[in-house]
Formats: C-alpha cells, structure tokens, sequence
C-alpha cells in the first residue's frame, strides 16, 4: 500500500511532528497526487521550515501591538465539516500603513503563527467531533459587505456551507458576540487606518538630522534603473553645510532594495576656492 510505503520512506522525521497520524500523511501524498518521491520531498521541506522558523513554539510569540491591532482577520466559527473557518477582511486593510509600521519578518510570521493555530484546532476539532478533520480551513475573504463585485447571494451561499449558528450576523448568520456585536469584533479583526505614530519606516529622526520635508533639495529625486546598469554622478556643492544622501524605494516599497554605493567627498582645488571667494566678495550694486 502507497501511504505505508510513504510512513516507512519518512519515517526517521516523523517523531519531529506534532501529530504524524495517517490522516496527516495522506495529506502530503493527496499533495503531490500520491507521487512517493514529490510527497517525501515536499514533507521533509516543510520539517526543515518548522525547525528553521521554530514553529512548534510560534505560539508564545507574540506580534507587535501595530500588528495585533490592524492586521485584519480572524478565526471564527466552524462549516459544516467541523473545519474552523479563518475570515480575510481585505477591504479595511491598511496595507501601506501595515508595511510602514512592522517588518516583512514580522508579518510572515504571523501569518505563520495563524496557520499553525489553524491547524491545531483542526486536531482539537478532530479529537471533539470523532472524525478528521483533514482541511486546515474554510477561508473566506470578504472586501466589505457592500462590495461591488460580490454576487447579490453571497450571504446565501456562505449558508450552504455554515450552519447560521456558526456564521457572524454580518455575514448572513445569527452568531453575534456576548455583547450583541454582529461582527464578532472579539474574534475577527477589522483593521482601520493606521496612525502615523506607529510608522518605522520612511521617517527621518528629528534632533541630529531633520525630516526630509524641512531640507532643502538640491538634487532632484529620480528614479534610476541601477540593477542593470551601475549609476554614477556628481554634485557641486556651493554652499557649505550638511549634505545628505538619501536613497528613496518608494517605487517598489513591498520589496527590499540591498544598496552597494561609494561616496567620495572632494576639496576645491586653490584655483577655484580663489574664483568662489571673489564671487562671495561680489555685492550687487
């Protein structure tokens, strides 16, 4: 039989997962249309990510407040399967403000963290009602109720795969939370606009230097194709003072840029030193 070949194949990593039933391992084989090799692949991948990322202790992390307080979504309730459901609210979701305010590091591993509460219930679901449950979720992403693009039943068609009883007043159902709330604030996140106090990114420190905005630009700001072709330049600086190099990645702000320049500072040569003093002495008549 597949799935016995496929236990002996692993089974030297099998005591590093938390719950390596049959049921577990079909998921991989039903993964990888039970090709042995791909199945044993893609598993013994996904043991090196949990011992990477430390996700059996994931849970005692916790993210940062800007984070908890505007990442939208949640669990909430269960469809008729037992299978817990996870709610994406897409429409609220300040994405912008989320990347200025926490790292990359910190929003994949709460996503992580989600998923793997995700499956830990469905262990408690399947130990609670007798079967497996086998799906880690039900995800429904919703961008707000009234959004345009959504079918005109959509609340009824959420009903055919929740029980009332299971699915938020919100959306079609009579769940409500304990003080009457009908979109279960206490267990779905709606996120919101996020206050600038929170942004980490693209903010220059007050004191020592000033914000960007209260600097005089002598440069223009201009968008350089420098990861194919390497760019050079030079800048006459006529008036002494504190001059900044500022690189902006406002173009591509999800993705990371790793910068490699060289700046060399030159002194005025005595020839025109002289020439920028007479025309400092120069007064207009």
């Amino acid at each position: 039989m597949i799935p016995g070949k496929f236990r002996e194949n692993v089974q030297d990593v099998l005591p590093t997962l938390p719950n390596p039933d049959d049921y577990f391992l079909l998921r991989w084989l039903r993964a990888r249309s039970f090709d042995l090799q791909k199945s044993e692949a893609m598993l013994r991948k996904h043991v090196e990510v949990r011992k990477q990322k430390d996700i059996d202790n994931i849970m005692s992390w916790q993210p940062p407040e800007v984070v908890q307080q505007y990442l939208s979504g949640g669990m909430c309730g269960y469809d008729l399967d037992g299978c817990p459901i996870w709610y994406d609210i897409i429409g609220p979701l300040d994405a912008k403000g989320l990347l200025l305010s926490a790292t990359k590091q910190d929003l994949v591993k709460t996503k992580m963290r989600d998923c793997e509460l995700l499956l830990r219930e469905c262990a408690c679901q399947t130990e609670k009602t007798a079967r497996a449950v086998m799906k880690s979720c039900l995800v429904v992403i919703l961008f707000s109720p009234s959004f345009p693009l959504l079918p005109a039943n959509w609340k009824e068609v959420l009903l055919k795969h929740v029980s009332p009883d299971q699915l938020p007043v919100e959306y079609g159902g009579t769940m409500t939370d304990p003080d009457g709330d009908p979109k279960c604030k206490s267990k779905i996140n709606y996120g919101g606009d996020i206050p600038k106090k929170y942004y980490v990114r693209d903010q220059t420190k007050m004191g020592e230097r000033q914000r960007a905005g209260e600097m005089t630009e002598v440069l223009a700001n201009q968008r350089y194709n420098a990861h194919l072709v390497p760019e050079d330049g030079t800048l006459t600086c006529s008036d002494p003072g504190i001059y900044v190099l500022r690189f902006d990645n406002t173009y591509s702000f999800i993705h990371a840029k790793k910068v490699s320049f060289t700046v060399e500072v030159l002194l005025p040569d005595k020839a025109s030193e002289e020439k920028m003093k007479q025309l400092g002495a120069v007064t207009p008549k």
